[in-house]
C-alpha cells in the first residue's frame, strides 16, 4: 500500500484556561507487514504553555502498521490502491445523471487477493444495474481473508453503489 508523506502543520493548542490539554492525533498507514514503527507512548512534542498564543509543531511521525496484525481472523478488505474507474460500469448500467442504485454482492475472495465466484445477493432490482456491479466487482483486488495469520478463501458482503 501506499504510504502518505507525513504533515506536519502548527496545531492550536487549548488555552490553558480550560485545562491546557493538547490532543494529538496519530493516522497510522496500514501495511501487510514490516517495521513496527515507532514507540508512540514515548512520544513527546515540545511546547511553551506560557504563550497567549502558544502554537504547536508536531513532529514528523512516519510509520505503518501491520494490517489487522493483532487479529486472529480478519476479514478480506478491498485494496485502495487498485480500485478501478466505475465509469464504465454506469454507462454499462444506464443509469441517468442523478440516478443511482445498489446492490449487494456476496464476493468469494481466493487466497491471492483475487475475486472467485461473486453472487447478487441484494438486487437492485434491474439486471442491468446488477450485472454491472458484478462486472465492477471482479476488476477489484483484495487483501484476502487471514485466519491465524494464514491467508484463507472467505465470501464477504460487498455493497456497490453506482451513481450515474
Amino acid at each position: 500500500m501506499a504510504s502518505e508523506a507525513p504533515v506536519s502543520r502548527p496545531l492550536p493548542l487549548v488555552p490553558a484556561s480550560y485545562g491546557g490539554f493538547v490532543t494529538v492525533f496519530i493516522r497510522p498507514v496500514i501495511s501487510d507487514g514490516g517495521d513496527p514503527g515507532p514507540d508512540l507512548s514515548v512520544l513527546t512534542v515540545p511546547a511553551d504553555l506560557h504563550e497567549a498564543a502558544a502554537t504547536l509543531v508536531p513532529p514528523a511521525v512516519d510509520f505503518s502498521v501491520a494490517r489487522n496484525a493483532g487479529a486472529g481472523v480478519s476479514a478480506p478488505l478491498p485494496r485502495s490502491e487498485t480500485t478501478s474507474d466505475m465509469h464504465a460500469y454506469v454507462t454499462q448500467a444506464a443509469l441517468l445523471p442523478g440516478e443511482g442504485a445498489t446492490v449487494v454482492l456476496r464476493v468469494e475472495v481466493l487466497t491471492t487477493g483475487e475475486p472467485g465466484r461473486i453472487e447478487v445477493d441484494v438486487s437492485s432490482g434491474s439486471d442491468q444495474v446488477d450485472q454491472a456491479a458484478v462486472g465492477y466487482a471482479r476488476t477489484q483486488s483484495w487483501y484476502a481473508g487471514r485466519v491465524g495469520n494464514v491467508p484463507q478463501v472467505m465470501w464477504i458482503r460487498w455493497p456497490v453503489r453506482l451513481h450515474g
